[in-house]
């Protein structure tokens, strides 16, 4: 993926980061770098194998966010993309400024310690997945295949290419 990238250095009052919504999005990826990424080094960013590439998942209902991972006088490049049900990402137009600029006088933090709150509800969604497929072998209710079905697809546009809900996606099958 060939992304377009804003650059910008934190203002006085906390970069604001914005982008108009897309209806068909999930949740938003949204990527921080201290340089214009290269295709590989985007696809080894959002597949979490890069520890010096910020990207984190922001739900649907937001549209802007505070950086606090770019030093105050540092640069960094910015990038927002739209999670769409089928996995797939598009880009979409970011822009970045201060509060006044953005109408944004509050915005949440852009944080990248959330990796192991969300590795640990994705585990925990799998854990219930395993629960009503084994309930669905032994009494062959409908519901609960279903529910196993969802939490696993659910896990998966959490954690795209998750090697768990990868694994038991196969095994539903």
């Amino acid at each position: 993926m060939e992304l377009e990238w804003v650059g910008a250095t934190q203002t006085w009052d906390g970069l604001r980061l914005w982008w108009d919504r897309d209806r068909e999005a999930q949740c938003y990826d949204v990527v921080v770098a201290d340089h214009r990424l290269t295709q590989n080094e985007v696809r080894e960013g959002l597949a979490g194998r890069d520890e010096f590439i910020v990207v984190v998942a922001v739900p649907r209902n937001v549209s802007g966010v505070l950086d606090n991972v770019t030093p105050r006088e540092g640069r960094a490049w910015y990038a927002v993309l739209a999670r769409l049900k089928d996995g797939t990402r598009r880009q979409l137009k970011a822009q970045c400024g201060d509060a006044a600029t953005s109408g944004k006088p509050v915005a949440p933090f852009l944080s990248p310690n959330r990796t192991s709150e969300v590795r640990a509800e994705v585990e925990a969604m799998l854990d219930d997945a395993r629960a009503q497929w084994e309930r669905w072998k032994a009494d062959e209710d409908q519901g609960a295949r279903r529910e196993a079905l969802r939490l696993v697809r659910d896990a998966l546009l959490v954690w795209p290419g998750h090697d768990g809900a990868t694994t038991l996606s196969r095994e539903l099958r």
